[in-house]
């Protein structure tokens, strides 16, 4: 799409008046971890026309030596200024989001914003738009450790408040900078277990919503770092705790901007379509589990009594459940993925997550009856099926999984394994300190 010259100019205003003087532009590597570079903020027409370009065989999962030459084409849609949090009084940042481009100008097929982009055209071609809400938690710590029983800041619960909450005060600081920045927080507290927090942004287009999570995840870190504090969205840092989490709040819309997820005069508050995007969700969950809990250490969540869920199933305000549904009477419902986890890929999450649903729509598959048991004491006796309990067998699901590799793409589909094989095959041979206690 060409730049327009309004475009251009309300940048150029912004950046005036905000005093910023270096342009931050951000994509993300395969697995999720984020990536920038910053050029001079005069520079602004020439890099929104012609983009700037970087070595891509030095990227995780961007290619080969002898086919590395990519370029960022910023998004102009995603501008913000974001406020220096490390120096305060030094100048703001002006951030874009970024496409990555072949040199062909063409977009570069393992580009996770492409990967999401791509499965958001699906639905728009089948009528609808894509709305997520995500519910986000971290470990606020002293300093980065192995030994993360002397670095914890405070042993709070469940919306405890200072001086009980240690991180009560950093907390603000975030909410206050993304209050800046443009991005609305719908809650933010103390989570259940010891220094742990959690973050909700609200609803929101999928893409954007994605681009802001990536955004509250450095706006925790920088506020935590700038009051010498350290900020791990690691998925299960404490033994005997809970994991951190991200849930997805989600409904699609069509275009005119209607709820088409939900029915308030319905029992479970859910449409046809509802349903079927979550018989979508439960069909392909074992597929999804290396997208959206996509490390080793998030498989040490899933046990039971510990609000991570380990069964298929689907429940109606049911926390152990992995799919919940709210339902609030008179209003229509809304769906809640609650098996992922904050470590990885935020855009390949949520492209996983539709292409499930859609094929659940697009097949009208029906969903068992919802359970309103507790899942963590009967799921077992139910014969409910698991989510696969360690990263093996989620690599091996992955490694037989045709939706995935649809979902995906060949090329991304082999890369991505690629990588996820050889973080298993360093854990698979590694020598812990469990086993030197229990073996030596």
């Amino acid at each position: 799409m060409a730049l327009s010259r309004k475009e251009l100019e309300r940048i150029q205003s912004l950046i005036s008046k905000e005093g910023v003087v270096s342009l931050q532009l951000v994509f993300k590597d395969l697995i999720g971890k984020p990536k920038n570079l910053l050029v001079p903020a005069n520079l602004l027409k020439k890099v929104l026309e012609e983009g700037v370009g970087f070595d891509g065989c030095s990227i995780n999962g961007f290619g080969k030596v002898n086919d590395s030459d990519k370029y960022l084409k910023p998004d102009v849609t995603s501008f913000v200024i974001v406020p220096s949090i490390i120096e305060p009084g030094s100048p703001p940042l002006g951030r874009f989001d970024c496409d990555v481009q072949n040199r062909d100008g063409g977009r570069f097929e393992s580009d996770p914003r492409y990967i999401l982009q791509k499965a958001l055209e699906r639905a728009e071609n089948m009528g609808f738009r894509f709305f997520t809400g995500p519910e986000m938690e971290y470990f606020l710590l002293h300093k980065r450790t192995t030994v993360i029983q002397e670095a914890l800041t405070d042993y709070g619960e469940y919306f405890d408040a200072s001086p009980t909450d240690a991180g009560e005060s950093v907390r603000e600081g975030i909410v206050h900078v993304l209050e800046k920045i443009g991005i609305t927080v719908e809650k933010a507290h103390h989570e259940v277990s010891p220094s742990q927090h959690e973050i909700n942004i609200m609803y929101e287009p999928a893409m954007r919503s994605a681009e802001h999570l990536a955004l509250v995840k450095y706006v925790v870190k920088q506020v935590a770092r700038s009051r010498n504090y350290y900020a791990t969205f690691m998925p299960k840092p404490l033994n005997n705790q809970n994991r951190n989490a991200l849930h997805i709040h989600m409904s699609l819309r069509d275009k005119r901007g209607r709820d088409v997820t939900g029915n308030a005069k319905a029992a479970d508050g859910l449409s046809p379509v509802g349903r079927s995007f979550i018989a979508g969700l439960l069909a392909r969950a074992r597929d999804m589990c290396l997208v959206t809990a996509p490390t080793i250490n998030s498989y040490k969540a899933y046990v039971l009594h510990r609000e991570a869920p380990v069964h298929i199933c689907w429940g109606l305000a049911n926390r152990s459940a992995m799919v919940r549904v709210i339902h609030r009477g008179g209003k229509p419902a809304h769906i809640e993925y609650r098996s992922g986890d904050p470590s990885g890929s935020i855009y390949l999450g949520y492209a996983v997550i539709l292409h499930a649903g859609l094929d659940g729509i697009e097949q009208k598959l029906e969903p068992p009856p919802p359970f309103e048991q507790n899942i963590y004491e009967v799921g077992a006796d139910l014969g409910l099926e698991t989510l696969p309990l360690d990263f093996g067998e989620a690599l091996r699901l992955a490694r037989q999984s045709e939706f995935l590799q649809r979902a995906l793409g060949d090329q991304t589909f082999e890369r991505y394994l690629e990588i996820k094989h050889s973080e298993w095959e360093d854990y698979r041979v590694f020598v812990t300190e469990w086993e030197r206690s229990r073996y030596l």
